[in-house]
């Protein structure tokens, strides 16, 4: 299946009913695209790691990104939402240069256009989760690494309740020990457990 994807370059101020106007015209989901979000200071209580990409934010400011199926009716829905984003104008509501872009994607890209997203987290004091395709190297000599290749069916080991598992088998784990990951979905806690210095899992 055929895709558009619809870019709407405008203001901070437009985000909330440019996207409303989006969401009414049938899209699914809205990508905010805000430069501001380089210079911005981020908490990383999990020992994340940000690295974002000042090429993939746009100089004009906020681009808005939403989907739209490829069908009889693009034209027609493309020309309401331009209509309805000129309207916001009587408001007095800044769409700044409201510029709107489209290009075609196929519907196989979805499925790895996440993947830019994912980068490598430091999750405990020693261990750091990244996924395959990123080059990482450690930063110290006793540094862990789990490489994960997530995907629909399994996650990228990052969520709260895995992070937390891991930073009491680091404290609490002896070595020689045998460990049982029950219900374990992609092995995170397992393979930590291993590096850890687990005989079994």
């Amino acid at each position: 299946m055929k895709w558009t994807e619809l870019s709407i370059f405008t203001t901070n101020e437009a985000i909330e009913p440019i996207s409303n106007i989006i969401h009414e015209a049938g899209a699914g989901g809205v990508v905010i695209e805000d430069r501001q979000e380089l210079e911005k200071d981020r908490d990383t209580p999990y020992g994340e790691i940000y690295d974002l990409n000042p090429e993939n934010y746009s100089e004009e400011g906020v681009r808005l990104k939403a989907y739209l199926p490829v069908n009889s009716f693009l034209g027609e829905t493309v020309s309401e939402i331009k209509q309805a984003i000129n309207n916001l104008l009587i408001y007095d509501i800044d769409i700044g240069a409201n510029r709107i872009t489209l290009s075609e994607v196929n519907e196989e890209e979805w499925a790895t256009a996440w993947k830019k997203y994912y980068k490598p987290v430091k999750i405990s004091e020693r261990i750091t989760i990244t996924p395959t395709w990123e080059d990482y190297q450690p930063v110290s000599t006793d540094e862990l690494i789990i490489e994960l290749d997530p995907g629909m069916a399994f996650g990228t080991g990052t969520h709260p309740t895995t992070v937390l598992s891991i930073q009491a088998l680091e404290r609490f784990i002896e070595k020689g020990q045998i460990v049982m990951d029950v219900g374990c979905g992609s092995g995170v806690l397992s393979i930590a457990s291993i590096l850890l210095g687990a005989n079994k899992y």
